[in-house]
């Protein structure tokens, strides 16, 4: 599905030149559940957002089933990003004034879909989320497992190719951190691709690969 030849990201401030990636090649297949640690600071989330095309590299090739999307202009990332990424933050990412079916529905509203369908589809995944008495209420009103899981619901609910997650249980507490990794095992075992960020060694037996970013560069 993915696969990364040589990608390097830098980044130009104050006429000085840092180099954020370098020469990542890395590939990862359909069903895989992607591991990725590392300390702070050495390229986790830049690899994330690499992958889901928010940024593009300095250099070096990323292509994603069969499609070159260092070729992309914006508009093509644009959607691209739309159709094919689910993400999820360690810090929910929600819109504080909006309902949690609001929140959900917002990749289905910018992709045009009807709007009998995103109800549907909105009502399906806050039920698997268990989140269905929840559909009203906003943020400010939910746990945060509960918030992580309206997060959850909206990455899934276009259907994306791949999930990417940043650290999702990083600002929940060890129970609910718990309950979030079996959403994703669940995820992961009806063919999910999910490439998952996180300072928790216990978390690394989820998935079926690791990687280790120190300095930019892939070290395990």
């Amino acid at each position: 599905m993915v696969k990364l030849e040589n990608i390097s990201y830098k980044i130009n401030e104050s006429k000085r030149e840092t180099q954020i990636l370098k020469r990542i090649s890395l590939e990862i297949k359909e069903g895989d559940f992607l591991i990725v640690t590392g300390k702070s600071g050495s390229g986790k989330t830049t690899l994330l957002n690499l992958l889901g095309g928010v940024i593009k590299p300095s250099s070096g090739t990323y292509i994603f089933k069969n499609n070159n999307v260092t070729a992309y202009n914006s508009d093509n990332l644009a959607i691209f990003r739309n159709r094919e990424i689910g993400y999820i933050v360690q810090n929910f990412g929600l819109i504080p004034n909006r309902r949690v079916k609001d929140n959900v529905e917002l990749p289905l509203l910018i992709r045009g879909e009807k709007r009998n369908l995103i109800r549907e589809k909105v009502l399906y995944q806050l039920d698997m989320m268990g989140l269905s008495d929840k559909s009203n209420a906003f943020p400010y009103e939910l746990s945060g497992g509960e918030k992580q899981r309206v997060a959850i619901a909206r990455a899934l609910v276009s259907n994306p190719s791949i999930i990417l997650a940043d650290e999702p249980t990083g600002s929940l507490d060890e129970d609910s951190g718990e309950a979030i990794m079996g959403l994703f095992n669940k995820m992961n075992n009806m063919g999910k691709t999910i490439v998952m960020v996180t300072h928790n060694n216990e978390y690394i037996k989820n998935g079926n690969k690791q990687i280790t970013i120190s300095d930019g560069e892939i070290v395990k």
